[in-house]
């Protein structure tokens, strides 16, 4: 169920009713920053890690998912695995 998380993301994002505004998903627990990255890799996306120095020693990782259809999603995953979600989904062509 988790490395399905990204694809979710994607979903919701991209079939939001405003379509490329930005949105915001909440996972309580579950995802971390190496599942993140390679459900992204997976779809074809560019993985971006983002994360300043406070965060990589607190233990929180920052990154970002682009994809080339406009997709773009960024998640904060927290040492305690929370992790929150915002992005875009895909431009219109």
């Amino acid at each position: 169920m988790r490395p399905l998380f990204l694809s979710i993301a994607i979903v919701v994002l991209a079939g939001s009713p405003a379509f490329a505004t930005d949105n915001t998903l909440v996972k309580p627990k579950g995802l971390t920053a190496s599942q993140f990255s390679s459900n992204c890799q997976n779809q074809g996306g560019m993985v971006t890690d983002v994360s300043s120095r406070t965060d990589r020693s607190a233990g929180n990782r920052v990154i970002t998912c682009d994809k080339t259809n406009g997709t773009h999603v960024t998640c904060q995953v927290n040492r305690d695995g929370t992790s929150e979600c915002a992005g875009r989904g895909p431009t219109r062509q």
